[in-house]
């Protein structure tokens, strides 16, 4: 029992650098040390907002089994772009994009900063640009992003794809 409080002990110091209490003060009680939790992280109130005038909105969100989240956002803005620059809205719209994982908003933005692996699917997320004269794409937080969140997570298991438009001016 003593090498296991012991062990506790020295795990408690180095895991929360509790500078204020020895060892040997942890050692007979454990369960008596507080130890406060990291802060948390407060964010600005946000949520969804409409896209300016002449500009059509995709929030987008990735979700795949299997997959890293920053790569499968990567694919949902991909499709998004290539959804809006195949269509007939390419020639009267801007496109805005909003998605909520800032590691693929900078991998978009910065095409050099993504990971050599991805490269073929930036590489085409490049040649849409071109196709799309007005194009916007930002990070927004989880909240903003909460129908798409939700439906990415449920259309992980869908064996047919899912598109939905929403008329915002009904």
């Amino acid at each position: 029992m003593d090498i296991i409080k012991t062990r506790v002990a020295h795990w408690s110091k180095a895991k929360w650098s509790l500078n204020h209490v020895g060892i040997m003060e942890i050692f007979p009680a454990p369960n008596l040390i507080s130890i406060s939790s990291a802060p948390k992280i407060v964010r600005p109130f946000s949520s969804w907002s409409k896209p300016q005038d002449g500009y059509l909105k995709f929030n987008v969100d990735g979700s795949a089994i299997g997959k890293l989240v920053p790569v499968a956002e990567l694919i949902a803005i991909k499709e998004a772009m290539e959804l809006f620059a195949r269509s007939s809205w390419v020639q009267n719209y801007g496109l805005l994009i909003e998605s909520d994982s800032i590691t693929a908003v900078k991998w978009v933005l910065s095409p050099t900063e993504a990971p050599w692996k991805l490269r073929k699917t930036i590489s085409y997320i490049e040649s849409l640009k071109s196709l799309i004269p007005r194009w916007q794409l930002r990070h927004v937080y989880r909240e903003c992003n909460e129908v798409a969140d939700n439906l990415a997570k449920s259309g992980v298991y869908r064996i047919n794809d899912l598109e939905l438009v929403r008329d915002t001016q009904t």
